[in-house]
């Protein structure tokens, strides 16, 4: 009996989350007629009473309203003709551009995608500036100007800045939350991973990812492997540290083996034997004592420098160290030394953070959830598995 139970449950889950993903694709627009429980009986060869328990689910979350003897239809949303959503990043613009950035730049397309097939628009507004100062001003600008404009929601990326990133995250939210506009936080919360906030975060698997690049290098025999990372540690990194931590300690391995290395990542740019700070000699020495076998790096422009960096100072990519990165940006992959690196997956986190949107502006009183995205290895030369290869090892 339990059995059956379970079964029907799986069975009405399976039904209730094609529909919804039909609807949130656009395959239903609004107004659509969507198949009768006969026909959606047939299509799942299981019973009507089980499509009728997700049907009646979908109809509470107001996503298709029925009528007795005409048919059910895909509900017309308050939200939809002529609204428009704003989407909210900090950017910094250089010459090697942070990976989140860029990722999140293939996710903004995708978005508008999404958005395009219930009628709204898109607006991008981007708290660009190399000064974190002049950076937060406009976050505040842009703030101020998405809620003139009355947007249905906010797209927002918390800004990520040494010094006043939380207070001004936290006024920012609070000021669209005072408007009554619903916010999507994407990437990371706006605090540290223990402080949750009250609103929705769309992330990369951030914890996961880790362990997996960390289990990587050690199935390829490194045991002293050292995390390099910025000044700052907003959520997504604080996962990705424990991931990394997590995959160690599943090994047994020492952490005094272990290094988390910080330093502003601008300090691995044109970096010469005058200019090297003391954090990142502490690096290069460590390499060359061999006390570092391989190197985590918290993003994919991180680890871009580092390898920069190294071939500066004359340290060989993979042979004296390995190096992987996190996100897979396109010139990963042309570098000298090809990055090896865990790849997000732009359109699944748009998916997301559209369909999270959607549910947010339908249940505004709905607890903040968590939505992660898979990510994928994408092994190249910089982890040495090649060396593996060709020795045998």
């Amino acid at each position: 009996m339990g059995g059956q139970t379970e079964t029907t449950g799986l069975k009405h889950r399976t039904i209730y989350n094609a529909i919804y993903d039909a609807i949130m694709r656009g395959q239903y627009k609004p107004g659509d007629r969507i198949p009768t429980e006969k026909q959606l009986a047939e299509q799942f060869r299981t019973s009507r009473p089980t499509v009728g328990r997700a049907m009646r689910e979908l109809e509470e979350r107001r996503l298709i309203v029925r009528h007795q003897g005409v048919g059910t239809f895909v509900k017309r949303r308050k939200h939809a003709e002529g609204k428009t959503l704003g989407i909210l990043l900090p950017w910094q613009h250089g010459e090697t551009p942070k990976p989140r950035m860029t990722i999140f730049a293939a996710l903004i397309p995708e978005i508008s995608r999404a958005a395009g097939q219930y009628a709204y628009s898109l607006v991008l507004n981007e708290a660009s500036s190399a000064d974190h100062g002049d950076a937060v001003a406009r976050g505040r600008t842009i703030c101020k100007q998405l809620i003139e404009l009355q947007v249905a929601g906010v797209f927002f990326m918390p800004l990520d800045y040494p010094q006043n990133s939380r207070s001004v995250n936290a006024e920012i939210v609070e000021s669209f939350s005072r408007a009554g506009i619903p916010i999507t936080l994407l990437d990371r919360d706006i605090g540290l991973w223990g402080d949750r906030s009250k609103y929705d975060v769309v992330a990369a698997d951030n914890k996961r990812a880790a362990f997996t690049l960390t289990r990587h290098l050690l199935d390829m025999g490194c045991t002293r492997i050292d995390f390099l990372m910025g000044l700052t540690e907003p959520s997504s990194v604080t996962n990705r540290l424990d991931g990394f931590r997590k995959a160690l300690a599943c090994r047994g391995l020492n952490p005094d083996q272990t290094k988390i290395v910080r330093l502003d990542h601008e300090e691995l740019t044109d970096a010469t034997d005058a200019t090297m700070t003391t954090e990142m000699r502490s690096v290069l020495e460590r390499i060359r004592q061999g006390k570092t076998q391989a190197v985590v790096c918290v993003n994919d422009a991180t680890a871009i420098r580092l390898m920069q960096c190294f071939a500066h100072v004359g340290i060989s990519v993979p042979d004296d160290v390995r190096v992987v990165g996190f996100d897979d940006l396109p010139v990963g992959g042309y570098m000298p030394v090809p990055l090896t690196t865990m790849r997000q997956n732009p359109e699944a986190l748009a998916y997301e953070a559209f369909r999270t949107m959607l549910d947010r502006m339908e249940n505004p009183a709905m607890p903040a959830r968590d939505l992660l995205v898979a990510t994928e290895l994408v092994v190249r030369q910089s982890c040495g598995a090649h060396l593996k290869q060709k020795t045998g090892q």
